[in-house]
């Protein structure tokens, strides 16, 4: 399957980006020797503590721009069928996406997307929203939101104004499951990507996405630039829609299978029915330790991504 873009071709400090080339053999046994570290010294005997006393660590940390990893239980998590991701691998991933569509030479599809403290951002406005019976004072061009559409609040941002689509990370805390968002903003739809779908996931997944339909519609009406791109503006709700014939999961690989499907429209592919998850996570795995090691031997660091700065009332 393929799922992120070419490591040799895509550049952005000037040497090579993270998520770019598929785990061919020739690349698994270039880098055999070296992904063994991350295999060495495991405690076979206890699945909970997967290293031995001492040989989890990684020193110095690897830094992946939004969050250094410092513990070889991370790739362990991300390369294992069965092990859930955790906000540092969605993170991380969803960041080197923004880089492939801000820095690709032909990118294909215009986007940003959002970090899992969005989520949490957002489902906390709503609960005070509803809380003070749909309270507007609520949605303001101070609140930590409009900042995010400004492109402001995270790593590698770009102005939702200059975006056709808007990824989310999405976590049923209830349900331990992560579920897509996909903002299409000329259509006014919230696509809801989800692995795990029977009428109750599904309905419980709508839920989830409605804190984004009901409030951001609001948000955009505080900024001209929307006007100014000749995006819609409205103040209802956006509508929610189900994505169909999705692959299923048979495990705990929710956060693998949102990545995946965020990468396929991005790239403007087909998602397919089935796809091996095992070989999707090597993948991950082995490409973010080669990118890790490189930038360490090479001593070369990803150019200053730091979200701008300026006046608010400008933009807002």
């Amino acid at each position: 399957m393929v799922i992120l873009v070419d490591l040799v071709d895509f550049i952005d400090w000037s040497g090579v980006e993270c998520l770019n080339q598929s785990t061919s053999h020739s690349l698994a046994n270039a880098l055999k020797q070296e992904w063994d570290y991350i295999y060495d010294q495991k405690n076979l005997h206890d699945k909970e503590k997967v290293y031995l006393k001492g040989k989890d660590k990684i020193v110095p940390p690897f830094r992946f721009g939004v969050e250094d990893v410092a513990t070889k239980m991370w790739f362990h998590k991300l390369a294992y069928p069965g092990q859930c991701l955790t906000n540092s691998h969605l993170d991380i991933i969803f960041y080197y996406l923004r880089k492939k569509g801000k820095y690709a030479k032909e990118p294909k599809v215009k986007f940003t997307t959002t970090d899992c403290l969005f989520f949490k951002t957002i489902h906390a406005l709503y609960e005070k929203f509803i809380a003070q019976k749909k309270n507007l004072s609520l949605i303001t061009a101070q609140h930590a939101i409009a900042d995010y559409i400004r492109g402001r609040k995270m790593l590698c941002g770009s102005p939702w104004h200059l975006c056709d689509h808007v990824f989310f990370i999405i976590h049923m805390e209830t349900e331990s499951h992560w579920i897509l968002g996909r903002l299409n903003i000329e259509e006014r739809r919230v696509y809801m990507y989800n692995s795990l779908s029977t009428a109750m996931k599904d309905s419980a997944a709508i839920k989830a996405c409605q804190p984004f339909a009901v409030l951001l519609p609001h948000f955009f009406a505080l900024f001209d630039e929307f006007k100014k791109e000749n995006k819609p503006i409205c103040l209802d709700p956006f509508e929610v829609v189900k994505v169909d014939g999705l692959p299923q999961q048979t495990s705990n690989d929710c956060g693998c299978f949102v990545a995946s499907f965020a990468e396929y429209f991005i790239d403007m592919k087909p998602i397919p029915p089935i796809f091996d998850v095992e070989k999707h996570r090597d993948r991950l795995a082995v490409l973010f330790y080669k990118y890790a090691r490189m930038k360490e031997v090479e001593f070369i660091d990803s150019e200053d991504e730091a979200p701008p700065k300026g006046p608010k009332k400008n933009l807002s």
